[in-house]
């Protein structure tokens, strides 16, 4: 951005915003047009059966200011009539890029397990649902979280035969399609 301010390049901010706004809707446009974007299969319908269980849902992902918007429109694509807010507040939702932080970092894992606190929700009624042992399941359990690994989607499986026996790693539960987690929960 800096280059094209260099070269007298102006917008209209009127319609992009501030030059952070302006900057944040260009980072979107390139990650959802380059690197692709999308939500799971029936991940719509999964979020909807939890919350319709009377579970509190939150998100703890490395992810971009945007994310929850790309979120958002991948869950509508699925359901037209889904709000991604009615299931997941935005103070439950726990991006890396704010926190300046990723996973498997403490500082990430910490600021889901305070949010929950706060709603007087212990870290032992936590479930986290992860597809990698190293960055999600291990960190999980260090903060006392129930853990779930989600092996539905080979591409994002990220776990040995070893990791899956030694009791640091070992998930609490193995999820082969989404639908499962409201029957872990409920």
């Amino acid at each position: 951005m800096k280059k094209l301010l260099q070269k007298e390049y102006s917008f209209d901010t009127g319609v992009y915003g501030a030059l952070n706004e302006f900057v944040q809707k260009v980072a979107y446009f390139f990650h959802a047009s380059i690197q692709g974007t999308g939500a799971y299969p029936e991940a719509a319908a999964a979020i909807r059966a939890v919350g319709e269980a009377g579970i509190m849902q939150g998100l703890l992902a490395d992810g971009q200011t945007f994310t929850p918007a790309q979120l958002a429109r991948g869950l509508k694509i699925q359901d037209p009539n889904f709000d991604l807010a009615a299931y997941i507040p935005p103070d439950l939702r726990i991006l890396s890029a704010p926190r300046k932080a990723k996973k498997p970092s403490e500082t990430i894992f910490r600021a889901a397990v305070d949010a929950l606190a706060a709603r007087k929700i212990d870290a032992s009624e936590i479930l986290h649902v992860g597809s990698n042992m190293t960055r999600d399941i291990a960190p999980a359990k260090k903060f006392g979280m129930r853990t779930a690994l989600f092996a539905g989607d080979k591409g994002s499986l990220v776990a040995t035969p070893e990791q899956l026996k030694d009791p640091q790693y070992r998930p609490d539960v193995l999820l082969t399609e989404l639908s499962q987690i409201a029957e872990v929960v409920g």
